[in-house]
């Protein structure tokens, strides 16, 4: 990922970009890791895409983004407050792509929630896996807040929905696009 060989690029018409160091305790541990791997590799990746003659670059961004929030649901033009290295470079690699973007190279970021539903490379460290991992072993689930603080998700399906749909949105007149995806009203932890 971080030294993509160019011939790899011959012939590619669409890109979807999903490699990241994506855990908050890695970041925080390993910050020039994450922002070698998530920003600076990114970035070089979709320089070479677009030197190669790839028409489209779909980037799995982050709501994380947003930061802490309100009640409100984010949009795309909501201010933007990263608060981890994760987040951080989720804003750099957007700011540097839609530079690159033009009529013959279509960037796509899209914001996603936090990822849910089967894999077999169970991660607990997410969310809803965690509350069933505890369901599961202890038959209790334990919430470590006042119950307020809320997450939203979004199914993986939904994820292939939307690379399905960005990769193959080539409207001539739009280079560059920014897309927040996942659920208005996530679960409450």
């Amino acid at each position: 990922m971080r030294h993509p060989q160019p011939e790899i690029l011959r012939g590619v018409d669409a890109i979807v970009h999903l490699a990241a160091i994506s855990n908050d305790p890695m970041g925080k541990t390993f910050e020039e890791v994450t922002d070698a791997i998530n920003f600076r590799a990114s970035v070089e990746l979709a320089r070479q895409a677009k030197a190669a003659g790839v028409r489209s670059f779909v980037f799995a961004s982050s709501c994380s983004m947003y930061g802490m929030a309100d009640d409100t649901p984010r949009k795309e033009t909501s201010p933007l407050n990263p608060l981890t290295a994760y987040a951080k470079s989720k804003v750099s690699t957007e700011t540097e792509l839609q530079k690159l973007a033009d009529k013959s190279f279509r960037v796509t970021c899209l914001r996603f929630a936090t990822a849910c539903g089967m894999s077999d490379r169970l991660r607990l460290d997410l969310v809803v896996n965690d509350f069933v991992a505890c369901a599961v072993t202890s038959k209790n689930i334990t919430i470590l807040s006042d119950g307020t603080p809320w997450r939203p998700l979004i199914h993986v399906k939904d994820m292939a929905r939307a690379f399905d749909w960005a990769s193959s949105a080539m409207q001539p007149w739009v280079t560059s696009s920014r897309s927040t995806w996942g659920a208005t009203s996530g679960i409450t932890a």
